[in-house]
């Protein structure tokens, strides 16, 4: 197999060195992103059943983790794992803080009798839209998977096409196609419709944005010795790599997605970065679907 392969050149900053005030010479900092393994935030237990609950971070390198209900610590962990012997709903809320700043998410959490299966699946907020001819791991995140008589079926255009919890998705036509998971126990049943739409090439886009809500232009202003921080806005890029060129020159070194460009004199310069989409065999698009192999090379420039 070959690595698809997708890349974009867009021409951004027009940048000028001068005495104007609007300059940019604060750093961007990352602060920590929170990504629940539920994707309504709502989790159910049976009374008496520890619930285990194991976001994915990012940017959490010496982070401090607050679990807490109504400013009552439960946890200081990264998982929660906890047990209610009281029928009840409460709301839990989960604070991220690292040296670089904090993120916060708020979950409800249902102490339940009967606990059918809960079925979580992240799909892009544009829809799951899928190449040609590649593999895709869907694994949804399911609750109550280990009570008694627990089934899965995958469904694909009426038919059933999987009875484990992850399902291989592959299509070399062009359309949509209707994907139902039925997730069944002995307190009851759980169906979760969505669509995969295979498409010839994904709608990759790289921009930047204006300096402000009231500018069309992505023209920078800053002073000789004084930096501009640039970073492009992706969307369907799953593993990026950045190429960054000043007047057409390459700069070896800049390899991040964030670019700090420092005019050494006045003056204008053309700054562009050519954003590829270089796949390993398998790679995450969401904290559930995995991109596997595909057959594909695309060069777009």
């Amino acid at each position: 197999m070959k690595a698809f392969i997708f890349s974009i050149l867009v021409l951004l900053f027009f940048i000028t060195s001068c005495n104007k005030n609007d300059v940019i010479t604060e750093e961007i900092k990352q602060a920590p992103i929170i990504e629940l393994d539920s994707e309504t935030g709502i989790y159910t237990i049976k009374v008496g059943r520890e619930l285990t609950i194991a976001p994915t971070y990012k940017y959490a390198n010496n982070a401090l983790y607050a679990w807490t209900v109504d400013g009552k610590l439960l946890s200081s962990e990264s998982i929660l794992k906890y047990t209610w012997n009281q029928e009840q709903h409460l709301y839990i809320k989960l604070r991220v803080d690292t040296p670089e700043g904090y993120a916060e998410e708020e979950l409800k959490v249902e102490v339940l009798e009967l606990t059918p299966p809960t079925i979580s699946i992240i799909i892009p907020s544009k829809g799951l839209k899928v190449p040609q001819n590649t593999d895709y791991i869907l694994s949804p995140d399911i609750q109550h998977d280990d009570l008694e008589n627990f089934r899965i079926e995958w469904v694909r255009d009426g038919e059933i096409v999987g009875t484990e919890k992850a399902y291989t998705f592959h299509e070399k036509e062009l359309g949509t196609y209707s994907i139902t998971i039925r997730a069944s126990n002995i307190d009851g049943e759980t169906i979760r419709d969505f669509d995969v739409e295979v498409v010839e090439t994904m709608p990759y886009s790289v921009r930047f944005p204006t300096p402000s809500y009231t500018q069309t232009s992505t023209d920078r202003y800053t002073f000789a010795g004084r930096p501009v921080y640039l970073r492009p806005l992706l969307e369907y890029f799953d593993y990026p790599q950045y190429q960054w060129q000043v007047n057409g020159k390459i700069m070896e070194a800049a390899t991040d997605r964030v670019f700090k460009f420092t005019p050494t004199t006045p003056g204008e310069y053309f700054v562009a970065v050519t954003v590829t989409e270089k796949m390993p065999n398998t790679q995450p698009l969401s904290r559930n679907i995995t991109r596997s192999n595909t057959s594909i090379t695309t060069t777009v420039k």
